[in-house]
C-alpha cells in the first residue's frame, strides 16, 4: 500500500512539475545564468564591444570565410561600426557623466579633450605609417592616394583633410569625442532634448543631402561625420541618464523583451536573406530595391540602419544580460580582452590587415579564395591580437 501511494504521489508530482517547467526553466534563466553586477564596470558592454572586434576583423579581412554568417561580411544592415560607436557613446555618458557630477564639468570636459587628442594623434600616426607602408609596398592602398606633392599630403593629414585605408574611423572618433565636450554641456544643465533635437536635424540634413561634415575628406568615404554623432550623441545620452532609464523601465519583464527582439531580429535576417520580388510586386507603386538602399545607406548612416543597430544592440544586451554564465564562460576569455582594449585592438587589426593585403597575391594560391584555409587566416589574426594583449605589447605606445 505504501509503495502504491509513493507511486501515486510521485506520478502527480510528475504530472505538476511538467506543468510548471515553463515557468520554472525562465526562472532559472533569470536566477541563476543572468548577470549580476560585481563592481562599477559593466562586462556585457566589455564583451559585445569584444565582438565587434571580432567582427571587423573578419570582415575587413575579406575573402572567403565560414564565419559571415554571424558577422554579415560587412553587407548586412549593420556592421562593426555601428556597435563601435554606440557603445563608445553609451560608455562616454556612462564614465564622463559621472565625472561632471563627482567632480565638475570642467574636469569631464578636459578628460573628452584629452581623449580627443589622443584620437587624433593615432589617426595622424597612423595615416601617415599605413601610407609609407602602401608605398613601398606597393599595396593597393596607395593607389588613388594624391601624392605628388609629399608636404601638402602631410599638410592634409595633420588638419584631418586626408586618410587611408581604416584611419576613417580613428578620424571619425576624434570628431565624435570633440562633439562629445559641447554634449556634455547640455547633458549637465538639463538640456539633454534641446541636444538630441540638434543632432538629430544635423543627423537629417547629412542624410538627406549627401553633404560631407565638418568638411571633406579625401579617402573618407565611408563614414559622414556629421550623420555618425546622432548615433554617438544618442547613445551618450542613454549612457547619461542609464541608472534613471533602468529603474524607469524596471517594469518591462526582461524574459519577454528578449523573446520579442529574438523574433524581430530573426524576421530582419530572414527578410535580408530572402528575394525581395514578392514585395516589389507586392508594392509596385514604390522603388523597393532604392527605397532600401536609401534607408540602409551606411555612409550617412540612413534611417533604417539606425534602429536595426539599437534594435540589435538590445537583443545583444538581454542576451547577455539571461544567459550571461553560459555565455561568458564560453566567449568571455576571448571577447573581454578585447572589449577592453579595442582602440589597442582596432590599431592591430589595421597592421594585420596590411600586411596579409601585401603577402596574399604573392602566394602559391589564393587562400581568401579556399574557404577553410582562409577562415583559418581570420581566427589566427583574431588569436594574435588577443595574445598580443595578454603580453602587453607596446602598451606603452598603442592606446587602448
Amino acid at each position: 500500500m505504501l509503495a502504491k501511494d509513493i507511486r501515486k504521489h510521485s506520478s502527480t508530482a510528475i504530472a505538476a512539475n511538467a506543468l510548471t517547467l515553463p515557468g520554472q526553466w525562465l526562472g532559472s534563466l533569470r536566477l541563476n545564468w543572468a548577470y549580476n553586477a560585481m563592481g562599477g564596470r559593466d562586462l556585457r558592454l566589455d564583451i559585445l564591444r569584444g565582438f565587434a572586434i571580432f567582427v571587423m576583423v573578419i570582415d575587413h579581412w575579406g575573402g572567403a570565410s565560414l564565419l559571415y554568417g554571424f558577422t554579415g561580411g560587412n553587407k548586412f544592415w549593420v556592421s562593426a561600426a555601428e556597435g563601435f560607436v554606440l557603445l563608445s557613446g553609451l560608455v562616454a555618458g556612462m564614465v564622463y557623466g559621472k565625472i561632471a557630477s563627482r567632480e565638475n564639468l570642467r574636469a569631464a570636459q578636459i578628460k573628452l579633450l584629452r581623449r580627443a587628442f589622443t584620437l587624433y594623434k593615432l589617426t595622424v600616426a597612423l595615416t601617415l605609417i599605413v601610407t609609407a607602408f602602401a608605398v613601398i609596398t606597393h599595396s593597393p592602398w596607395a593607389d588613388d592616394l594624391p601624392l605628388e606633392n609629399p608636404a601638402e599630403f602631410i599638410f592634409n593629414v595633420i588638419t584631418l583633410h586626408q586618410v587611408i585605408a581604416f584611419t576613417d574611423i580613428p578620424m571619425l572618433y576624434t570628431f565624435l569625442l570633440l562633439a562629445a565636450t559641447l554634449a556634455l554641456w547640455f547633458m549637465h544643465t538639463r538640456r539633454a532634448l534641446w541636444l538630441l533635437i540638434g543632432s538629430g536635424a544635423l543627423w537629417w540634413f547629412a542624410f538627406s543631402t549627401k553633404m560631407y561634415l565638418p568638411w571633406q575628406v579625401n579617402g573618407g568615404y565611408a563614414f559622414n561625420p556629421g550623420a555618425w554623432q546622432f548615433l554617438f550623441i544618442l547613445a551618450m545620452v542613454i549612457g547619461y541618464h542609464w541608472d534613471a532609464l533602468k529603474s524607469k523601465l524596471n517594469w518591462v519583464p526582461r524574459v519577454s523583451a528578449w523573446i520579442l527582439a529574438t523574433l524581430l531580429v530573426a524576421l530582419l535576417i530572414q527578410f535580408y536573406n530572402s528575394d525581395i520580388t514578392f514585395f516589389i510586386q507586392l508594392f509596385s507603386s514604390i522603388d523597393l530595391p532604392n527605397l532600401l538602399y536609401e534607408a540602409f545607406r551606411k555612409i550617412a548612416l540612413g534611417p533604417g540602419r539606425l534602429l536595426v543597430t539599437l534594435l540589435f544592440f538590445a537583443f545583444g544586451y538581454l542576451t547577455l544580460t539571461l544567459l550571461w554564465r553560459p555565455l561568458s564562460a564560453l566567449l568571455g576569455w576571448l571577447l573581454t580582452p578585447l572589449g577592453q582594449n579595442s582602440l589597442y585592438g582596432y590599431t592591430l587589426h589595421v597592421a594585420l590587415v596590411g600586411i596579409f593585403t601585401v603577402v596574399a597575391p604573392r602566394l602559391p594560391v589564393q587562400v581568401t579564395e579556399i574557404e577553410i584555409i582562409n577562415t583559418g587566416l581570420q581566427l589566427a589574426a583574431i588569436l594574435a591580437i588577443w595574445i598580443l594583449i595578454q603580453r602587453r605589447v607596446l602598451f606603452n605606445i598603442i592606446p587602448r
